[in-house]
């Protein structure tokens, strides 16, 4: 018998596939416009974020505020840009896993929801993106597993 408080190696794994899958080619393209935006929106000062941000997206304040800091500790290239939705694409996975668990589900159940997280085609793009989709699809997940 398995013991549930043990952690899954195959969880392990998940997460491990999907930090590959995520840096696989992270800074091969240049940014594109909305990542661009980002870009800029982080490139001034927290007066210059809190114009453009009030001006220009239709995203809320925070994700810029944790990404200027994070171009200030880390720097602005492409693929620091990228690092935080990568960072978040992969915790998702865990998530998923804890989700499955949380319903009452067999560890199987929950491998297979971590998997199909760790390999979703769109969680993985919107993972390697300087915006803010994985960090909703990351915050959209712990709320069903709060729920749950």
């Amino acid at each position: 018998m398995v013991d549930a408080r043990r952690p899954d190696p195959w969880l392990g794994l998940a997460v491990a596939g999907a930090a590959a899958l995520r840096l696989v080619g992270l800074g091969s393209q240049s940014l594109w416009y909305d990542e661009w935006l980002t870009a800029e929106a982080t490139s001034g000062g927290l007066r210059d974020l809190a114009h453009h941000v009030a001006t220009r997206e239709g995203i809320t304040p925070p994700y810029f505020v944790v990404m200027w800091a994070w171009v200030r500790i880390v720097g602005d290239g492409d693929i620091a840009l990228r690092v935080p939705s990568v960072i978040v694409g992969v915790a998702t996975v865990p998530v998923a896993y804890a989700i499955a668990r949380a319903l009452g589900q067999r560890r199987t159940v929950a491998r297979v929801a971590a998997a199909l997280v760790a390999v979703n085609p769109m969680l993985v793009w919107y993972s390697q993106e300087a915006r803010p989709y994985s960090l909703l699809a990351f915050l959209g997940a712990l709320s069903v597993l709060a729920c749950v």
